[in-house]
């Protein structure tokens, strides 16, 4: 998912949870200062993305042209600290809301809504 590989190359090089503002939801913006968190502490040097989950969609062929539509995807991302081969998992929820402009052309932006860490 390229919206969550994006967000962890800008906190790599130095992106500031106010930098971060635009690619999440107003409910989960805790999320970016906890990420740029991390590190700044020194416990991220390196990620992964290991899971991509489509979770809702609405198919095109049975979208109305007067409706809002949700899509939903799990990101499944492993957090590794230096020199360790062990790696803290999230799970973020990415969604992209897609409004009707009529005439079969819609606009939407992805958003991260969520980010929870993962009990191992």
């Amino acid at each position: 998912m390229v919206i969550v590989s994006e967000l962890y190359r800008l906190v790599a090089t130095g992106a500031q949870a106010g930098d971060l503002e635009g690619l999440f939801a107003p409910a989960a913006a805790d999320e970016a200062s906890s990420l740029v968190a991390r590190h700044s502490e020194g416990r991220i040097d390196s990620y992964a993305i290991n899971a991509v989950e489509l979770l809702s969609y609405a198919p095109q062929d049975e979208r109305d042209d007067n409706s809002t539509y949700q899509t939903l995807v799990l990101v499944g991302v492993s957090e590794y600290a230096p020199g360790s081969d062990t790696a803290e998992q999230f799970e973020h929820r990415v969604g992209l809301t897609t409004e009707s402009q009529g005439e079969g052309f819609w606009v939407g932006q992805w958003f991260i809504r969520s980010v929870e860490r993962v009990e191992q």
